[in-house]
């Protein structure tokens, strides 16, 4: 289980932790759900744009999350044009890690400061029913004997005003029992986040992945992100937006390719499906062509 002074230095960032287990959310981290689903190995892709794709480097081998996703479908208009979910886009990366949730739509993860990710209460309940639900949850934490005696009828801002060995105890006390609760329940868990990889989506399915290997990239020169980078973009408006100057074909190359192990490819748009499908991917492939740039 997690350590109290683990969480009293984690205190001293910020409140989003504490507000996030107030609210209910879901604790998603590789040392929790190792306990539950075990080691499972997953290839998926990231979108990112030029002033965040170095910083993929700082994610490689450690147990920090990242949002991906391996299929999308028509309905995904900004992510199949390559518009980042968190980023500005214009950059496609292939990556494999440690499989930590999945599942066939958005299920809205938020990253905290130390890297753990959130998954609200209602996405949680939706895809494995009341037995992981908000009344299991407030039943499980009531029995508890501190919870119960000390937390359970805390309104957010008495919750806001605990010292700070009274929040890291609090968010202690529901760490550790929304794991129990995993863990309980790791089969149907287990069983629903492998069906949700890879299969069809409306939008986009979401896959959190730790312990990351960055791969190949697909640069998607023509994409809307671009026009704010390449030099040579023919639909950019000389604005400099991303805080740096326009840059050269070369320039952008170069970047990316030191935040890759693999293969770096000038493309476009269009050969998404291509490149996501050739690595196992689930893409959706238009009938038809759009605007191409050569």
């Amino acid at each position: 289980m997690i350590k109290l002074k683990d969480l009293l230095n984690e205190i001293a960032w910020k409140d989003s932790t504490l507000m996030l287990t107030a609210k209910r959310n879901i604790p998603i981290s590789a040392p929790i759900m190792k306990k539950v689903i075990g080691d499972i190995d997953v290839s998926s892709f990231h979108i990112t744009d030029i002033k965040n794709v170095g910083k993929l480097k700082s994610l490689v081998g450690k147990k920090k999350s990242i949002s991906t996703f391996n299929a999308y479908g028509a309905e995904a208009s900004e992510l199949k044009h390559g518009i980042g979910i968190q980023t500005k886009g214009g950059i496609l990366v292939s990556v494999e890690g440690k499989l930590m949730a999945a599942s066939v739509a958005d299920i809205m993860s938020a990253p905290d400061e130390s890297g753990r990710r959130w998954i609200p209460d209602y996405n949680f309940a939706e895809m494995f029913g009341d037995a992981l639900g908000s009344g299991a949850i407030e039943s499980e934490l009531g029995k508890n004997k501190i919870w119960k005696e000390k937390y359970s009828a805390l309104s957010i801002e008495r919750i806001k005003a605990l010292t700070n060995k009274e929040k890291a105890e609090y968010i202690k006390i529901y760490i550790d029992t929304l794991t129990k609760m995993m863990i309980k329940n790791k089969d149907i868990i287990k069983k629903k986040f492998e069906l949700s990889i890879s299969r069809s989506a409306v939008y986009w399915n979401e896959i959190i992945l730790s312990q990351i290997k960055v791969k190949d990239a697909l640069i998607l020169s023509d994409s809307v992100p671009m026009k704010f980078v390449w030099d040579k973009h023919p639909e950019h408006n000389m604005v400099d937006t991303y805080g740096v100057k326009f840059i050269s074909k070369k320039q952008i190359m170069g970047i990316v390719k030191k935040a890759t192990t693999g293969k770096v490819i000038w493309g476009t748009v269009i050969d998404m499906p291509k490149f996501i499908k050739k690595r196992g991917g689930n893409p959706h492939e238009p009938k038809f062509k759009i605007g191409i740039v050569k």
